[in-house]
């Protein structure tokens, strides 16, 4: 009891409610609004930017075992990378810069 023992397929199936407790994973695409973010660049500006993170789950496990918060731990890696490609640039350069997609590779 109180451990991960196996994940269900679709269909019927049957279980004790007192002693098994199936969680529900989405595996579909969600959008989150962080807030504004101050990040400082190069030359020592303050640059305010909004992100949105856009997620999906691709293994249900992991996702619900391995992390206490997946959310705002990919909530933060985001910010840093953010904090590190503005933090390369100065003022003008990230200003001049249009909205893109990050992408992390791991």
């Amino acid at each position: 009891m109180g451990k991960y023992s196996h994940s269900v397929a679709s269909g019927l199936h049957f279980y004790i409610p007192l002693f098994q407790k199936i969680r529900k994973v989405s595996l579909a695409m969600e959008p989150l609004a962080l807030p504004n973010y101050s990040i400082i660049t190069k030359d020592n500006a303050d640059v305010s930017a909004s992100l949105t993170l856009n997620y999906h789950v691709t293994d249900a496990v992991k996702y619900q075992y391995e992390n206490t918060d997946s959310v705002e731990s990919m909530a933060q890696l985001v910010r840093g990378h953010l904090r590190d490609i503005i933090g390369r640039m100065d003022l003008n350069e990230a200003l001049a810069q249009p909205p893109r997609s990050i992408r992390n590779s791991h």
